[in-house]
C-alpha cells in the first residue's frame, strides 16, 4: 500500500521526465524505525498552485523523525490534516494513515513548480523543510510550499544544506528564548 496522490498536469517542468516510480522509506507500523522500508512508488505530484517538486538530493534525519516512526504527535497531526483536507478541498498530499514518508529537511533541485509559484525556477538549486502533516523528504522526490523553501546558497553542499532547517530554527528558537538575541534585528546580544 502506498500514499495517495493525484495526478495533475505539471505546468513548468525540466525536460528530464518525472519517473513512473521512485524510491522512498516508509513507515509501515508505528514501532519504532525497524518498521521502515525502502519501496517503489509512483511519485507524489503537485496538488496545489504553490507547491513545488524537488529531486531531493539529501535529507536529515532528525529526532522528530525517530519519535513519530513510534506514533509522537500521530493524533495532533491527524486532526490537523482533517482540517486541511476541509480547506483544500483534496486530501491528496495529506497523509492520515500509513505507510508515511518521514523526513523534514532537504536539499535538491527544482524539477516542477505549481502555477502561482513565482519564488523559484525549474533548475534552482533549494534548500527547505516540508510540513509534518504532509509526506516527507525521505524519498527520490517531495513536494513542498514555496513558503517552505529557499535558493540554497552555493557555498553549502546538498549535505551541509539539508543538515540547517530543523536544527537551525531549533537553535535559533534556544536563543531567543534564552534572551539571547535581539529578534528585530536577529543579532547577538550579550
Amino acid at each position: 500500500m502506498s500514499p495517495r496522490f493525484l495526478p495533475l498536469s505539471l505546468p513548468r517542468t525540466t525536460s528530464t521526465p518525472i519517473p513512473v516510480l521512485s524510491r522512498c522509506c516508509q513507515l509501515l507500523s508505528y514501532s519504532g524505525p525497524s518498521s521502515l522500508s525502502i519501496v517503489q512508488t509512483p511519485p507524489p505530484a503537485i496538488t496545489q498552485p504553490g507547491q513545488v517538486l524537488v529531486k531531493v538530493q539529501a535529507a536529515s534525519v532528525n529526532p522528530l523523525d525517530v519519535m513519530m516512526s513510534k506514533g509522537y504527535g500521530r493524533e495532533v497531526l491527524d486532526s490537523l490534516r482533517r482540517v486541511q483536507k476541509v480547506f483544500q478541498g483534496s486530501d491528496s498530499d495529506m497523509v492520515g494513515t500509513l505507510p508515511l514518508v518521514l523526513g523534514r529537511d532537504f536539499s535538491g533541485e527544482v524539477v516542477s513548480v505549481g502555477r502561482s509559484v513565482t519564488r523559484v525556477r525549474v533548475g534552482d538549486q533549494v534548500w527547505g523543510a516540508t510540513f509534518p502533516s504532509t509526506q516527507g523528504s525521505h524519498q527520490q522526490l517531495c513536494v513542498a510550499d514555496q513558503g517552505s523553501l529557499a535558493t540554497k546558497p552555493a557555498s553549502l553542499s546538498h549535505v551541509e544544506a539539508a543538515s540547517l532547517p530543523y536544527a537551525g530554527l531549533t537553535a535559533w528558537a534556544a536563543i531567543t528564548q534564552a534572551g539571547c538575541a535581539n529578534r528585530e534585528v536577529g543579532q547577538l546580544s550579550r
